[in-house]
């Protein structure tokens, strides 16, 4: 999150949008490792004509096994192969990878700087002319990148775009919560509770005790 803040901040000192970008089908656009190859069954339902199976010498393609070219989702490696792919297009378009936030890539030339925020297959866009976002989303579209326009959720924020600034929430997600816990009547507090409170052993012991740490995994 913080290399949307980051560039939620700069696109609205530039007066420009933030853009959001999505690549459908992300993982299956990269490559397999040569140097790691991986072989699979035929999937259930591929079809082999006769002739080709006669001259591979089977019978039936329950026989055959086939070198993956590209990666698949489910792979260990897949996610690695995407962002491996995905920050050489923009190194190659000239962009650099920030040394303390790896997920932000920049572009400077003279006055002119585009900044991309990535997250999986998700890409927040800005920069100090629109023409500059234009480029970018134009020399992706080899990776059949959407441009989603302006950004209005990221990674589970909402992102409400002002005169003079950006306002970040998590309302809906909150909301969310509430909903599924049987919180909706409860009421605010504006302190925290105190730090070495602990319940008294009278209270009912938690029926479920995953359900007590999953809310404090949402929380987190």
């Amino acid at each position: 999150m913080i290399t949307a803040k980051v560039i939620s901040a700069m696109a609205q000192h530039w007066k420009l949008p933030a853009r959001h970008g999505d690549v459908p089908n992300a993982y299956v656009k990269a490559s397999a490792e040569e140097e790691f190859p991986i072989y699979i069954k035929t999937p259930q339902g591929m079809e082999i004509r006769d002739q080709v199976l006669k001259e591979l010498g089977v019978n039936s393609t329950n026989e055959i096994i086939l070198l993956l070219l590209q990666s698949l989702y489910g792979l260990k490696q897949a996610g690695r192969l995407w962002n491996r792919l995905l920050s050489t297009k923009l190194t190659d378009l000239g962009l650099k990878q920030s040394i303390v936030e790896p997920c932000l890539f920049y572009r400077k030339d003279g006055r002119e700087i585009l900044l991309v925020g990535i997250y999986v297959d998700e890409l927040l866009v800005t920069g100090t002319n629109d023409d500059l976002v234009n480029k970018l989303f134009e020399s992706l579209k080899i990776l059949q990148i959407k441009d989603l326009g302006e950004v209005n959720k990221f990674l589970g924020t909402r992102i409400i775009k002002h005169e003079e600034d950006y306002f970040l929430d998590q309302e809906h997600l909150i909301n969310d919560l509430l909903n599924q816990y049987g919180m909706n009547d409860a009421k605010m507090t504006k302190a925290p509770i105190d730090s070495g409170h602990l319940c008294d052993e009278s209270s009912p012991k938690l029926h479920d005790p995953k359900n007590f740490r999953s809310l404090a995994g949402s929380l987190l």
